[in-house]
This record gives structure tokens, sequence and C-alpha cells, in this order.
């Protein structure tokens, strides 16, 4: 049986929004200063500055703060893709889509606090696991109707695999430019990006 993950309470007053803010984003310098192991509910409450009983008011446990932290970085991800959706591409190639898209999803990487040990707990926690799979198969959708947009290809599973990369690989060198590590991106038609 999986762990409860729902909030106690959804609030609907601007304080108890903006205390559930500060517990998620508090969670989120924790988990990437102690990572997921070291981290309680009573280390959050005390660097909230709230009672540990408070805490529970809002979330019943670590991983509901958690899976609330992944779904507020899912749904700022969600923006992101609604731009890259958007963009013109009539008279745009791979190369300046590529650079656009890398560039507003890595303003999403860069505004998550913790986005390390927060995304390999969505790849190790079962919970979260199944919510990044489901976001995943939502970007790839979108990112496949991209490319067919752009006369990539017409097959469905040509466009899928390419999707399916392009996410892996925007997702990989998002990672590596928020921890500052070299990285270099080839593209397909040639040359770094």
């Amino acid at each position: 049986m999986g762990r409860a993950l729902a909030p106690r309470n959804l609030p609907m007053q601007r304080r108890a929004l903006q205390k559930r803010e500060m517990i998620l984003s508090v969670t989120a310098k924790l988990l990437g200063t102690v990572g997921q192991d070291d981290l309680t509910t009573i280390m959050i409450a005390n660097k909230t500055g709230i009672s540990v009983g408070t805490l529970y008011h809002y979330f019943p446990n670590k991983y509901s703060i958690l899976f609330a932290l992944a779904e507020r970085w899912l749904k700022e991800i969600d923006r992101a893709m609604d731009d890259i959706n958007n963009y013109t591409l009539d008279s745009t190639n791979l190369r300046d889509f590529t650079n656009f898209s890398i560039d507003r999803m890595f303003t999403v990487y860069t505004n998550q606090e913790g986005i390390l040990p927060l995304v390999q707990l969505m790849s190790g926690v079962p919970e979260l696991k199944s919510l990044d799979e489901e976001h995943d198969f939502k970007i790839s959708a979108i990112i496949s109707n991209i490319f067919k947009r752009l006369n990539i290809a017409s097959d469905p599973v040509v466009l899928t695999r390419l999707a399916t990369t392009w996410l892996e690989v925007t997702h990989a060198e998002n990672i590596l430019k928020k921890l500052e590590l070299p990285y270099r991106v080839v593209n397909l038609c040639g040359g770094d990006l």
C-alpha cells in the first residue's frame, strides 16, 4: 500500500497559501542541502518557523510534501511547454526551435531549488515515479506534434521516439547546466547548439 500523498488541507486563504508555499520552498532548499534521507518533517517545520502540528495540518508526511513539490515543478514545466508549443514554427528551423526550447526549459530548472535530489526522488519513489511518467508522456505528445509541424517526420512511431529523445536530452542538458558541469549537445543537423 502506498503512502498518503494528498495534502490534508488545500488552503483557500492567502495567508494559508503563503504558508504552504513557504513549506514547499523550505523543503526544496533542505532537499538540496541535506538530501531526502536526512530530511524530516521536524526539520522542515523548524526551518519554516512553524510547529510540526501546523505542518501536519497541511501535509500528512514528508512524502506528501515532496509530492506537492514535484507537482509544483511539473506545473512550471507545463507553463514552459505552453510557451514552447506556441513558438512560431512557420519561419524557423530545428536548430532555432531547439535553442528556444532548451533555453525556456532551463529557466524552469534554474528556478527550482533542490532540483537534482527532486529528480532522483521522482525516478525512485513509486508514487512520484508514476507522476513523472504521466507527465513525460504528456510532454512527448506535445513535442511529437511540434516535430510533425516542423515536417521532421510523419510516422507516429518515429515522432514518438524523437520526442522521447528530445525529452531525455533536454532534461540531461538542463541538469548539467544547473549543476554548472561541462556539457555539449551536438544536434543531428550538424554542429554544436
